[in-house]
């Protein structure tokens, strides 16, 4: 529970953090599922803190552009299929900025990182 309620201000503090950014019209969902994002990253590959920056400014543009997707009434085929695109892309940004030793961490848990990136 208390997690939970972690998670929930971590999201609300991230709506008032991009305020007056092109990130504002992001909903709390987004900003939660760019935390949960970040959280299972950090989990496979144990993040370095300036990591944790870098991962954290790739995620929100792609927070940004699955929230976009949401907005729109599109097939649930489509919509999962843009999603997918956008998650290969995302790996491939965080590929830039892992070591050698998180890039085989990554390779190893694609699977769950792409099942986390459905929820």
């Amino acid at each position: 529970m208390a997690s939970l309620l972690f998670t929930a201000t971590a999201a609300s503090a991230q709506v008032s953090e991009y305020a007056g950014t092109m990130y504002a019209s992001m909903t709390e969902a987004s900003f939660q599922w760019m935390e949960d994002r970040i959280a299972t990253l950090d989990e496979v590959v144990n993040l370095t803190d300036d990591q944790q920056t870098a991962v954290k400014e790739i995620t929100v543009r792609y927070a940004y552009r699955v929230d976009a997707l949401l907005k729109k009434d599109m097939e649930p085929e489509k919509l999962a299929m843009h999603k997918n695109d956008l998650f290969q892309y995302r790996m491939d940004d965080y590929k830039n900025i892992l070591t050698p030793s998180q890039l085989s961490l990554l390779e190893e848990n694609m699977e769950l990182l792409q099942a986390d990136n459905k929820e």
